[in-house]
């Protein structure tokens, strides 16, 4: 009796099959998310202004969003399974054949600098900065003082959406994630998913200390006894300073999605920046996430009286860990012998790109 397989069932389970498969899910799930979420956010401004029109174009907003995503990840999936194609026939990858190329439309785009995929981390800039334009409108208007936790559209429900961006950031990064790139990128792409997550979740707790410092003043005894110390020109600024923190926290990922995009080893060791990309996030994230993250939540314990979160402690470990990274990097730049000539290195595959994790 013969027991062999089909070849339909063989070319059902095959490989790219499957990649093709797991892809087709990723997009749908990143359509739904990034969908629901648009849409819940809009509910909080539509709620809030009810007889405006403004608000409804929003959802269009969100479609733009969405589209950009899914070809920014259809356009990073062909470009690695062409470059797997390519790798395996032996011939040098060609990114200017490339169908999504950025060479097809302008003839010297930068590619070293720029990178391959731009519309990867475009596409993400482009959607957080559409996010954060709803979530300053919905923490700046005062809805989040209406919201009540016994409301299908409370406060824990806002927070919930807010952090369905780790979730959306996942999928974008993942789609550079495929079996057949190498194992130091999926090592990178798994750590970045998990660090990205965390930041999202801190922003989240970070945006929750002005709900609950916004719902402390609303009994007019804490605002007599607020008021002799504390003036606006105090909170103002302080709500101000987190909003700013909240958005860099969100923006900065962007560098995970650039360092991604760049088209390899060779070609980013010609990129012409002062430092390299992980160190330049290192340094962001410290200056500008960390250490000011830290620095608010020790001030709101101090003059509010709120409750430590834990995200202080996470914040305490990650400039200790950022600090050690970033030392020995910026003594291996800066005894660097400038004048020394540039090794010539072997040309690298398409689908292979820097190896040096975020950390």
């Amino acid at each position: 009796m013969d027991r062999s397989v089909p070849p339909m069932i063989k070319a059902i389970v095959s490989k790219p099959i499957r990649n093709c498969f797991y892809f087709c899910c990723d997009m749908v799930l990143l359509g739904i998310i990034m969908t629901l979420q648009g849409a819940c956010l809009n509910l909080y401004v539509m709620n809030e202004y009810p007889d405006e029109t403004l608000p409804h174009f929003l959802f269009l907003g969100d479609f733009i969003c969405v589209v950009l995503a899914m070809v920014g990840m259809r356009a990073t999936y062909i470009y690695l399974q062409k470059s797997k194609e390519e790798e395996s026939n032996g011939t040098p990858p060609d990114q200017s054949a490339f169908i999504y190329s950025p060479k097809k439309f302008l003839k010297k785009f930068p590619t070293s600098k720029l990178g391959v995929l731009p519309l990867s981390y475009m596409s993400w800039l482009v959607y957080i900065l559409f996010l954060l334009v709803k979530i300053i409108i919905i923490y700046w208007s005062g809805l989040s003082l209406n919201l009540k936790t016994t409301d299908l559209l409370g406060p824990q429900t806002l927070k919930m959406t807010i952090a369905f961006t780790s979730i959306t950031f996942m999928l974008f990064v993942e789609a550079h994630n495929w079996d057949f790139v190498s194992a130091e990128r999926r090592a990178y792409v798994t750590t970045v998913c998990v660090k990205t997550g965390f930041e999202i979740f801190d922003s989240v707790d970070m945006l929750s200390l002005i709900t609950d410092q916004q719902q402390e003043e609303t009994t007019m005894l804490q605002r007599k006894e607020r008021a002799s110390h504390l003036p606006d020109s105090v909170l103002i600024p302080y709500e101000n300073l987190i909003f700013t923190l909240v958005a860099l926290n969100f923006i900065l990922p962007f560098l995970s999605l650039y360092k991604l995009s760049l088209p390899d080893k060779q070609n980013q060791s010609n990129l012409s920046l002062m430092i390299p990309v992980h160190v330049l996030y290192h340094l962001l994230h410290l200056f500008f996430v960390d250490l000011p993250f830290l620095s608010v939540r020790v001030y709101a314990w101090i003059m509010f009286h709120t409750e430590i979160s834990m995200f202080l402690m996470k914040n305490l470990l990650h400039i200790i860990i950022s600090i050690r990274s970033i030392y020995p990097e910026l003594r291996k730049m800066a005894t660097q012998d400038k004048s020394s000539p540039p090794v010539n290195e072997q040309p690298a595959r398409g689908n292979e790109f820097e190896d040096i994790a975020l950390n």
